[in-house]
């Protein structure tokens, strides 16, 4: 708990939460993070999107990211689904959430 809540207090700076995609944002700075209303999962989750500038095969691009994590007992998930122009459905990542959800509770 007290992890997730310093890793919480990290990725609420600017950029920090696109940063952990790696170099896929072109400014991470600037991406847009807005938090999603989401079912609860395991013991602690959160939702949001992330938009910003990618670039694809040498053209920039817009890229809205729906991001759900969670915490179930000692393990950190995270799914998501990408779209260029509009912003991901909630709808089409729920199965995959609770697909995984479902997993990690079996294998603990």
């Amino acid at each position: 708990i007290d992890c997730s809540a310093e890793a919480a207090g990290r990725l609420a700076q600017p950029g920090a939460l696109a940063r952990q995609f790696g170099s896929l944002f072109t400014n991470p700075d600037a991406v847009v993070v807005t938090v999603v209303d989401y079912p609860a999962v395991g013991d602690g989750s959160f939702a949001a999107t992330l938009s910003g500038e990618i670039i694809a095969q040498g053209a920039p691009l817009d890229l809205t990211i729906l991001l759900v994590a969670w915490r179930e007992g000692n393990v950190t998930i995270a799914a998501g689904s990408a779209r260029s122009g509009s912003v991901p459905p909630v709808e089409d990542l729920t199965p995959l959430v609770d697909l995984v959800q479902q997993r990690v509770v079996a294998g603990q």
